[in-house]
This record gives C-alpha cells, structure tokens and sequence, in this order.
C-alpha cells in the first residue's frame, strides 16, 4: 500500500535531495552559503535547460562549454526566462541570488548576509516565504528553495523537442522543378508587350519569385 509520503515523493522526485541539500546549508559560513546555494540552483537550471534542448549531445555540450553561449549563470537565467521555463518573478530572484554570490565570490574581504548591501538584495527576493523581520540569511535560503520548486515544477513538464527530418529533393525532382520554373518564367516574360524593356536583373528577380512560389507548392513525395 502506498503511503502519503510515497505518494508525495511520487509527485516530488527532487524533494530528498533538495532536503538533504538544504541542510547542507546550515554548518556553512555565510560565505560558503552564497556561494554553495547559487551553484547549486545553476546546475539544476542546467539539467532543466539540457532537457528541452533536442537531443543532440555534442552540440549541447559545446552550448554548456566554457566557450559556448550557456556557459554562464546569467545566461541560463536569460535563456530559461525565453524558452518559457522561468516566470520573470523567478528569472529576477535568479538574477538577486546571482549578484549575492558574485559579492561573496569576487571579494577578498570578510563579508555576511548582514552587509547592507548583501542584506538589500535579500530583501528583494520575491520568493522568500519568511516574515519580513527574518535575517537576510533566511530570506536567501527560503527563496532559494522556493526558487528551485519552480526550476522543479517545469523540469517535471520538460519535453526534447523532435528534429524535423530533411527535405531533400532528388536530382531528377530538382531538374524537373527547374524546367517548370523555366517554362513558366518564360510564358510570363512573353505576355508581356514586345516594346517593354525588362532588365537582366528584373527577369533574374521574376525567375527566383516563381522558383520560390514553386518550392511551396512543390509535393516532395511525388
């Protein structure tokens, strides 16, 4: 029989480990905080950015390569929020929670949750569940987790889109197709009145919009 938490944990595959990696959090210095938490939000918003991708390894590894345009945070936050991934509420936590680290990350100096500016950001995360007098820590970590349900939430919706197969036509239907754009470029061009001077890039033009006409209505699988 299954059990309420069974069922729960049915509905919340990432629940154990986000838990576990909560409490991971309390021991660390504040520094170690800022900075552990943000890495951890950027490779779960990795996993779900990779799952919506099409299922080409290579190019998504060189995409998430130090090189490549996904290498950064801050463009993961940018590219979860285009794909639809990202409510803009969560993109801007993101974003809050991604200049907390750098200033834990990028300064030699002793910092905490309690530098002003530190404890600014923190309370602009939309997604703290705290009271408003709770410390700027608190409000970090809430939304942090908060920030990972969303993350979650969509990851248990991702769907790899499919890659339309290629839509080659053989050299005989490419031969065919150019005598048809030919017949028909020349019937137009002798409709017209004799006396009516048609430059050589004119015809050029009228030949490419007939030929592109001709690819729309062109049935590959005859």
């Amino acid at each position: 029989m299954t059990t309420k938490l069974q069922k729960k944990k049915l509905h919340l595959p990432h629940l154990d480990r986000v838990v576990e990696f909560r409490e991971s959090l309390n021991p660390e210095t504040d520094r170690g905080c800022g900075v552990a938490a943000p890495a951890f939000i950027d490779e779960e918003l990795k996993v779900l950015l990779k799952s919506v991708l099409a299922d080409e390894s290579k190019i998504i590894e060189l995409a998430f390569s130090q090189s490549g345009p996904l290498a950064s945070f801050s463009a993961r936050i940018d590219f979860g929020l285009l794909m639809g991934l990202l409510s803009r509420a969560a993109w801007r936590d993101l974003h809050i929670i991604r200049r907390i680290r750098n200033d834990f990350a990028h300064s030699a100096k002793p910092l905490s949750f309690e530098d002003d500016a530190i404890r600014s950001r923190c309370s602009e995360l939309s997604f703290s569940l705290r009271e408003k007098d709770a410390s700027p820590r608190q409000h970090f970590t809430s939304a942090v987790c908060a920030v990972l349900a969303c993350i979650h939430g969509s990851l248990s919706k991702a769907r790899r889109p499919v890659i339309p197969s290629d839509q080659l036509l053989s050299n005989e239907k490419k031969v065919a197709l150019r005598a048809k754009t030919a017949k028909v470029s020349d019937e137009v061009l002798n409709s017209l009145p004799p006396d009516l001077s048609i430059s050589n890039e004119a015809k050029a033009s009228l030949h490419d919009r007939i030929l592109r006409k001709a690819l729309d209505d062109y049935d590959i699988t005859k």
